[in-house]
């Protein structure tokens, strides 16, 4: 019995240790197959994020903002439409752009308020020109419409009627114009909405695709989310089922650097200097009162020390690139820039590492602007030209090549054969390398007689009515040598005798170490006939001295013999009538400077 107990115990043994061995095994097995479920889950969930193999790049990598072009910020003026030309487009093409954003107000430009009207035919033959431009040189247009945000006129945020009627009216004429076109023209429905209901939004832009598609299936539209472009309410953007579109963002992050010094965008942001990229705690300015009264500046002040940093950057653009890959939809950043009066050094960097990250994300982008506050020009004063006066560090910096010398001699052939040849000032738009001002009662007018285009002014109106033209330093340089030589041209139409007005050249503005004084000459209708063109040269050895009013100052001065011929600003006429003497219209044409 003992002998079988013992016998019984060892076969219970052998089995135990059977059992423990098929259970060892089995719960190796069930840990194998945990970390297969766990890797499997791991690998899944990195495939639904990793989009490495995606393609989010429309057919162009870098491009430029055209700005002030199509844009007019004067009342009842057409832009300056003779800005660029077919040989500024030829060296975009040599400096490696193979995309331009043209910032167009058409909501300015229409015969009915606020951009629900025709647009004027003179912007649409000029936008017919670009277009043959951009496609002759491959260069990919983006028509943006560049509106000044119609949805908040009259201070009524939630006028989506009145920018509805606005998108209509421009895309239903541009997409009729332009369907027929090659792939270089693309369209932008609008720039930076700031629409409060982002629902209303995202319906009013499917509403203007439909618009658009109704008369041109072919060509890629540009759409936005609300928040001036931004990339937060972009990651949350459902995109459209039209496979034809690109999705646009705008970057200046962190603002503090981006805009400091900039007068537009807050309180203190104009007052703050010296913000450093990257981050450098000892170079940090300490904030003035005015900016300390802003709560989004103090609170990026307060936070720079991570914003201002590549890996801030770079997160921000992954943010963007991500929702674009996830999506499978085309993405562009249409505008980024940082102020052209930042310190150098720090400008610099934050261009590269802002172009390096959009680079290593595969998004294309569009600095903002050639010229102007974020520009590539060395300046923002308002003479600077392109293609001479170009910031190569800048340049290269936003990923261009210095243009081919060649093709660079022949842009701005106006002014490089001045005094040769006339200079054109005016000829219903403002001339090649000038910048236009008006005040008062001076307009833009299409008129029916030979001249359809020119300037006028209608009397008696504002107190003060002025026209101002401004020009590159090179060419007043050129007045500054052959003045004793050379005369002012123009055409005038009077319509009362009552009427006069004074044209002549002023200095730049300094303050009152540098007063912008003037020399010019009066001209009065009753020395001239009456509604008829007439032509007049006034040679510049006739103009005399007429004071200085300075904007800096806000004061007058009177004559001191003080002008100063290489200090010329530019061009003006004045209407000035302080005792409302004259009645009817002034209309001028065809201002030119030239030998006599």
């Amino acid at each position: 019995m003992l002998g079988g107990y013992s016998h019984s115990l060892r076969n219970a043994s052998a089995a135990t240790k059977v059992l423990k061995e098929i259970f060892m095994k089995s719960r190796l097995i069930l840990v194998l197959l945990a970390v297969f479920v766990v890797m499997s889950f791991l690998l899944t969930s990195c495939a639904t994020t990793d989009y490495s193999d995606v393609n989010i790049s429309p057919p162009f990598s870098k491009g430029v903002n055209l700005l002030e072009w199509f844009q007019t910020y004067r009342d009842n003026s057409l832009p300056d439409l003779n800005k660029y030309d077919e040989e500024d487009f030829a060296c975009f093409k040599s400096m490696g752009i193979d995309v331009v954003r043209l910032t167009c107000g058409f909501e300015d430009v229409t015969d009915k308020p606020y951009g629900t009207g025709k647009i004027y035919e003179a912007v649409l033959e000029k936008l017919d020109q670009v277009c043959d431009w951009a496609e002759k040189y491959q260069i990919y247009l983006i028509i943006d419409n560049h509106n000044n945000h119609t949805v908040n006129v009259e201070g009524n945020e939630s006028n989506y009627t009145l920018l509805r009627d606005h998108l209509s009216a421009i895309w239903v004429q541009l997409a009729l114009r332009y369907k027929d076109r090659g792939e270089y023209i693309i369209y932008e429905i609008m720039n930076e909405p700031f629409c409060p209901d982002e629902k209303e939004w995202y319906k009013l832009q499917q509403d203007i695709i439909d618009v658009i598609r109704t008369y041109d299936k072919k060509h890629s539209i540009v759409v936005s989310a609300t928040d001036c472009s931004g990339i937060d309410p972009l990651s949350k953007f459902k995109p459209y089922k039209d496979p034809n579109l690109i999705y646009t963002f705008h970057f200046y992050e962190p603002m503090i650097f981006t805009h400091q010094g900039a007068t537009w965008i807050g309180e203190g942001f104009s007052e703050t200097s010296g913000i450093p990229f990257p981050y450098d705690r000892s170079k940090m300015p300490k904030l003035s009162s005015s900016a300390k009264q802003n709560p989004w500046l103090v609170d990026m002040y307060n936070n720079y020390s991570q914003l201002g940093t590549e890996k801030y950057i770079n997160s921000r653009i992954k943010k963007a690139a991500n929702w674009a890959k996830k999506n499978k939809a085309k993405i562009l950043c249409g505008e980024i820039g940082d102020k052209v009066w930042t310190d150098p050094v720090d400008r610099l960097a934050w261009i590269r590492t802002t172009v390096s990250a959009l680079n290593n994300y595969g998004i294309p982008y569009c600095t903002w602007g050639i010229d102007g506050s974020d520009g590539l020009l060395n300046g923002d004063t308002g003479i600077e030209v392109f293609p001479d006066d170009i910031d190569k560090d800048a340049l290269e910096a936003y990923g261009f090549t210095m243009p081919d010398e060649a093709i660079a001699a022949k842009c701005n052939a106006s002014v490089k054969q001045f005094p040769q040849k006339p200079f054109l000032f005016y000829d219903g738009f403002a001339g090649k390398c000038v910048s236009m001002g008006t005040y008062g009662s001076v307009r833009s007018e299409t008129s029916s007689d030979s001249h359809k285009e020119c300037m006028a002014v209608s009397l008696p109106g504002a107190n003060g009515n002025g026209w101002h033209l401004h020009i590159a330093k090179t060419l007043w340089n050129e007045v500054n040598k052959n003045k004793n030589a050379l005369s002012i041209s123009f055409s005038v139409k009077f319509t009362n005798a009552n009427q006069f007005f004074s044209i002549g050249i002023m200095d730049n503005d300094g303050g009152e170490p540098a007063l912008p004084w003037a020399v010019e000459y009066g001209l009065r209708a009753s020395d001239y006939k009456l509604n008829e063109w007439i032509n007049i040269e006034i040679p510049l050895s006739k103009l005399y001295e007429a004071g200085a009013w300075s904007g800096i100052t806000q004061k007058w001065y009177s004559p001191e013999g003080k002008f100063d011929w290489s200090r010329i600003d530019g061009l003006r006429i004045v209407f000035n009538d302080y005792e409302n003497a004259m009645s009817g219209d002034i209309y001028i044409d065809d201002v030119v400077i030239k030998m006599k």
